[in-house]
């Protein structure tokens, strides 16, 4: 643990912890209604959040937007799963893949936070549920779960000719590849202005924000543009 980033950590989380989590959840935002198609529905939510002082109140809004994604999600996917809606912990097909999803990419996120001595035992909105838990972790990755994550199972379920009915290991074998492939598909980094991997831009995130703790100064992350690059073809 690093002992003095989080005494940082928390006098930041005075006074800039409610940018930060409305920093997370417009990317997130902004990504769920762009992977589904449906960029105009955004623009409502991402006023609404910007318009609120409070964590609890953008919440709220993510609540909200997020119960129109999903159903715009459903609709996606509903030809090919027999699917009611994101509900975790539910075993079913989508729902289950989305947890085991989730779960990777936590505990990838992890890895990367431990690798540079980020601490992760504090969080911006998650709270630490027991003296193990690591809330950052699911502060920071909201991000990225509509591109990791919903967006490769999307394109997956989508592309089988017929219901999938089971999750098996092959199926949950395949999802993780291609979730390990996307982590590891290039994209263009307009301030380095050339293409870099989804986790080296997710170190760069997290160093700069490691950077903005201790010199506790404002937040400012460029995040990846989900259009495509023809100049990031290669992949790692």
């Amino acid at each position: 643990m690093n002992a003095k980033l989080l005494e940082h950590f928390i006098q930041y989380r005075e006074k800039h912890g409610v940018e930060i989590v409305r920093i997370f959840l417009i990317q997130k935002i902004k990504y769920q209604f762009s992977i589904i198609g449906k960029r105009k529905e955004l623009t409502t939510f991402v006023k609404e959040i910007l318009g609120e002082s409070s964590v609890q109140r953008m919440m709220l809004v993510e609540a909200r937007a997020a119960r129109v994604y999903w159903n715009f999600y459903k609709e996606k996917i509903g030809s090919k799963v027999v699917w009611k809606g994101r509900v975790p912990h539910q075993k079913d097909v989508a729902n289950e893949l989305l947890d085991i999803g989730y779960h990777y990419l936590s505990n990838h996120i992890r890895k990367i936070c431990e690798e540079i001595d980020f601490p992760t035992e504090l969080g911006f909105f998650h709270k630490a549920q027991s003296k193990n838990s690591h809330p950052f972790i699911y502060d920071f990755m909201e991000w990225l779960r509509p591109v990791v994550v919903d967006k490769v199972l999307l394109v997956i379920i989508t592309k089988k000719k017929k219901v999938v009915e089971d999750v098996d290991e092959k199926l949950i074998k395949f999802f993780v590849y291609h979730m390990k492939i996307k982590l590891d598909s290039y994209v263009y980094h307009k301030e380095l202005r050339y293409c870099v991997t989804f986790n080296y831009w997710i170190h760069l995130l997290l160093l700069d924000l490691m950077h903005s703790i201790n010199t506790n100064k404002k937040y400012r992350p460029l995040f990846p543009s989900l259009r495509h690059e023809s100049r990031c073809k290669k992949t790692a």
